[in-house]
């Protein structure tokens, strides 16, 4: 039988970040705002990796 995924929880892909990896970058990025808004860091992280 196929199961659907909970709602809520997805997979981490492999070139993910996991929570604590992010809990160490998260502090050294920049945190004021200038110019156009900030998007999401994890997200944008996560598409360079």
């Amino acid at each position: 039988m196929i199961q659907a995924p909970e709602l809520g929880v997805r997979e981490m892909r492999r070139h993910e970040l996991s929570d604590e990896e992010w809990a160490i970058i998260a502090p050294l990025l920049p945190n004021k705002v200038r110019g156009v808004a900030r998007v999401d860091d994890r997200r944008v992280i996560n598409g360079i990796l």
